[in-house]
């Protein structure tokens, strides 16, 4: 029965994280729904965080915690699956308990929640971003692992089709910077790495900001792993395969908020002396009395209910603050502070953009490059997969009126000022009508813009022949505003049509 239950532990190990890797290398239609695509059961960081979609989930994993200690941590934590994959794979080697000092350990995880609350406060939820596992796992799938999978089907496309065979076609791929590319890979890797030669899953309970919180509502739990005195003949098979180091099997004692709740020991076990059970008069220890839970749960409902409150009086831009800044943020994000506030920086915005229009910054916060493409007028879906609220879900009309940036034209850059040629790319592909084409000496015509219609896209921009500064950009807003509809009576207006499609430039 004890190895039952580990093996159950493991299925659903492996289920939710197969999801959750598959939400990041394979581009999932939105068709399949919220639950498919989004990931919002996955992070706990985002709930302890922004509060934008989740109490119920903060709610929920504290509740589940109480009861039943880390199972978040074994089950449904990216990082720490990679983590065991690699732990069960690496030589059996002997351990001693503990490998460092607990109240080392708990100094560690007070800096970690501290570092995790001053960064989320002070409007850096990157910082904390940084170190959770979510984000971590999330940002070496989105910009590592799936860019190289994507390279290697690529490659099989091109050989496919020297051989005259087309039934595969190329994939986009977003590039990423260097830098974002190294952050991605090198932190969880040395997170890994440390894991398979060193001391395991120590990074979850001395500098994991979710680990350290959950440590504290575990130690309270009422389910506990339990050492039977009566029947353990001190084999300390228990102890050698714990990877959180929770076990002291001489003085039959577990590390309550250690332990992850893998199951291992209890599996393991030869005389079955190891039960995952609610505490009995046997093994009730005074610190875990009913008051002690009372004030946990009180301390942790009052915190999920209050903290939100105090986010929420956060100081909001107003509509007079439109002042432009130098990349625009994607539609739904509201503003710069708001995405500051908000964002994790896991990518998934990123990995689903189809016009690979989006890229993280240094801070792994999105923003639109438009000299390779533009913002999809039809679509929606960086809204859709955002588990955090950052940006925020907008049906498609929504978010066809918000205006990330407006159109800014610089005459004396066009080619038909400098060069008397027509043009009107940046009309032809303006889905709004912003951009016109109006007379310009005689029989020429030049682009018309107006900003009332503009949302912001980059289509303009990112057709505009002029280089290396192009004639015609989109000046982002640190606001965004709500555009007029292009059906409006006020727009009716009908673009004037260019004698010369040629694009002669």
């Amino acid at each position: 029965m004890n190895k039952i239950f580990y093996r159950l532990r493991i299925a659903f190990q492996i289920i939710f994280n197969v999801l959750f890797f598959s939400l990041f290398i394979f581009a999932l239609p939105i068709a399949l729904g919220n639950i498919l695509i989004k990931t919002e059961f996955f992070t706990l960081f985002s709930a302890l965080s922004t509060f934008a979609y989740s109490l119920f989930v903060l709610i929920l994993y504290i509740v589940i915690t109480i009861i039943f200690g880390r199972f978040y941590c074994s089950i449904l934590c990216p990082l720490g699956a990679m983590q065991d994959l690699f732990i069960n794979i690496k030589p059996k080697r002997k351990k001693m308990y503990p490998p460092y000092s607990t109240k080392i350990t708990n100094i560690f995880r007070f800096i970690a929640v501290l570092i995790f609350s001053v960064s989320i406060f002070a409007s850096a939820s990157w910082v904390a971003g940084l170190f959770d596992p979510y984000s971590m796992s999330a940002r070496l799938f989105t910009n590592v692992v799936q860019p190289l999978l994507f390279r290697i089907y690529d490659w099989i496309v091109f050989a496919l089709n020297r051989a005259d065979i087309y039934f595969l076609k190329p994939v986009m791929v977003n590039p990423a910077s260097l830098w974002v590319t190294l952050s991605s890979l090198l932190l969880p890797l040395a997170i890994v790495v440390i894991a398979v030669v060193k001391s395991e899953r120590s990074y979850c309970n001395s500098f994991c900001p979710v680990g350290a919180i959950l440590s504290i509502l575990s130690r309270f739990s009422i389910f506990k792993i339990v050492i039977d005195e009566n029947s353990c003949i001190n084999c300390a098979l228990c102890e050698k395969s714990c990877p959180a180091y929770a076990i002291d099997s001489k003085n039959y004692k577990v590390d309550q908020s250690r332990c992850v709740r893998c199951l291992k020991c209890q599996a393991i076990c030869p005389k079955k002396s190891i039960s995952f059970t609610p505490e009995t008069e046997g093994t009730k220890s005074d610190r875990l009395s009913f008051f002690d839970k009372s004030i946990t749960i009180a301390s942790g409902t009052i915190a999920a209910l209050v903290i939100p409150d105090r986010l929420l009086r956060k100081k909001n831009y107003t509509e007079s603050e439109t002042n432009f800044v130098k990349r625009s943020i994607p539609p739904g994000a509201i503003s710069y502070k708001h995405l500051s506030n908000s964002c994790i920086g896991c990518g998934r915005c990123v990995d689903i953009c189809p016009s690979k229009t989006l890229r993280l910054d240094i801070t792994n916060k999105p923003y639109l490059n438009y000299h390779e493409a533009s913002c999809e007028y039809e679509c929606n879906k960086c809204g859709i997969v955002c588990p955090v609220g950052a940006i925020q879900k907008k049906s498609v009309p929504e978010k066809k009126l918000i205006a990330i940036g407006l159109v800014n034209f610089i005459s004396n850059l066009c080619v038909v000022v400098t060069e008397g040629n027509d043009c009107g790319a940046c009309a032809e592909h303006c889905p709004t009508g912003a951009v016109v084409m109006g007379p310009y000496n005689d029989r020429l015509y030049i682009p018309v813009t107006d900003t009332k219609l503009c949302v912001g896209c980059g289509s303009c921009e990112r057709v505009c022949p002029v280089r290396p500064e192009r004639a015609i950009i989109v000046q982002s807003l640190k606001t965004h505003k709500t555009a007029m509809s292009p059906h409006s009576d006020s727009s009716e207006q009908a673009p004037m049509q260019i004698e010369n499609n040629d694009f002669n430039f």
